[in-house]
């Protein structure tokens, strides 16, 4: 390995003969950079590329470790770099120290070569992979920042021409279904149908990316959620297989949110219960004050989501579906949207 390859280590001591003796344990293996005694150490880890890690003393006359240490945590340059303190201080106390002060490790003088070298070997390993995690965290956000912004523009161009086509399809209704036959009706109607559906997700998924951006403004008023679920229930409509039930004291039910935006959670719950209800049965909206805050819950008696897939339903695009039914619990934006406007 050449030396320019080699990882860079900062030797920090205020006695020559204790950097001789890290010295000769390291040189062999790594390029090794030293100061005498703190200030010297500051000034030539801000001169230069930072080291990859730093054997660092703690009792030095001008600036001690702990300081040293301190200063160049609060630096974002720093704050990754490995730091062992090498000193003859052995309490507990003064470990505790050290490593509140962002330090990884500890080594007592007189030191001993191959716990030293198997020491900085480790941290160096973990610095490195670290940072190569990070690297590739970083790399994964910028995919997906532009995959995001690419979907955003693919989206904005299909409700454009959505727009045109449900309006078409509204044209038709007017104009010609009087002459259509009864069948030709439906498949107008349901192509009106699937034409709103679409255009649904497709503000579904528009609104899921502001909220993850955190650009959709939320519009926080005091409100009676009783108001709120009432109205929900209204929008979502009936399937004619099942019944919507609310249950909510007479005195109403208040609170400070977004009156809109929880009322579209309420109609996603409610229109999911309705896919699954069965004939005959009743989906329950119940509003009950609770020692955490008001609470609005939406229950049916489907076939219900198995508990391995609570979670990941509600994550974008996380559709599950039973294998022995092959049936899909969610359009895989629905609940993503749900879940960001609670936290949101």
């Amino acid at each position: 390995m050449t030396d320019e390859a080699k990882p860079t280590i900062l030797v920090v001591d205020d006695t020559p003969a204790n950097i001789d003796v890290l010295n000769g344990v390291l040189a062999e293996d790594y390029r090794v950079k030293v100061a005498l005694g703190g200030k010297r150490a500051l000034s030539l880890a801000y001169a230069d590329v930072p080291p990859d890690l730093i054997l660092l003393d703690i009792m030095m006359p001008d600036i001690n470790g702990y300081e040293v240490c301190e200063r160049l945590k609060e630096d974002e340059r720093f704050r990754d770099i490995p730091v062992i303190f090498v000193t003859a201080k052995g309490e507990v106390e003064d470990e505790t120290k050290g490593l509140s002060l962002g330090a990884v490790d500890y080594i007592v003088k007189p030191v001993s070569p191959p716990i030293v070298k198997a020491r900085v070997a480790t941290h160096l390993t973990i610095y490195r992979q670290r940072r190569e995690v990070k690297e590739a965290l970083d790399k994964l956000r910028k995919l997906e920042e532009l995959r995001d912004n690419l979907v955003h523009m693919i989206v904005h161009d299909l409700r454009s021409v959505l727009s045109g086509v449900s309006g078409y399809l509204q044209l038709l209704e007017r104009r010609v279904a009087a002459r259509l036959e009864p069948k030709e009706q439906e498949y107008l109607k349901r192509s009106r149908s699937s034409a709103d559906t679409l255009n649904e997700m497709i503000s579904d998924l528009l609104d899921v990316n502001r909220l993850e951006a955190g650009e959709m403004k939320v519009k926080k008023k005091r409100c009676d959620l009783s108001d709120v679920a009432r109205e929900a229930i209204s929008l979502a409509g009936t399937t004619g297989r099942a019944a919507v039930v609310i249950e909510a004291g007479p005195e109403g039910l208040f609170t400070r949110c977004d009156p809109d935006l929880m009322c579209r959670v309420v109609v996603n719950m409610i229109s999911n219960a309705l896919k699954y209800a069965p004939d005959g049965s009743e989906v329950r909206v119940r509003l009950q004050a609770t020692e955490g805050g008001p609470k609005i819950s939406v229950s049916d008696t489907g076939p219900g989501i198995p508990r391995e897939f609570h979670e990941r339903i509600f994550l974008k695009f996380g559709q599950v579906e039973m294998r022995q039914q092959g049936r899909k619990y969610s359009s895989g934006l629905g609940l993503a949207f749900c879940k960001l406007v609670v936290e949101a």
